[in-house]
């Protein structure tokens, strides 16, 4: 376990999700549970630690514009000028999933 504010942390955090590890992120209120997209092993890791059903899909978080092209397979105007509006802050857009992610997030394989 690393110290949140450590000089090292950053640096971890990246190799164990780069191995497909799950590592526990603050949020507003909680911690949550992390992996990257693009490796099936972590994603499978983070339903089994939350012993969480497949039919209960995980949450996608994205950071820059760019990343969100990569997990949804369209993106509304609506979608945009709520981003444009909102991010960054607190805001759940629900978009149809790109087809190479459905599978691996779970619950309808239809949306993010």
């Amino acid at each position: 376990m690393l110290p949140a504010d450590g000089p090292d942390t950053l640096p971890a955090v990246v190799a164990a999700l780069d191995r497909g590890r799950v590592v526990a992120v603050p949020t507003d209120t909680v911690y949550g549970l992390a992996a990257r997209l693009d490796r099936p092993d972590g994603l499978a890791a983070v339903f089994a630690a939350k012993d969480r059903p497949p039919g209960l899909a995980l949450l996608v978080l994205v950071g820059p514009w760019r990343q969100v092209h990569r997990v949804a397979a369209d993106w509304p105007r609506s979608a945009s000028s709520l981003a444009a509006r909102f991010w960054p802050g607190a805001l759940t857009v629900v978009v149809p999933v790109h087809p190479h992610l459905g599978p691996l997030l779970g619950g309808d394989r239809r949306t993010v």
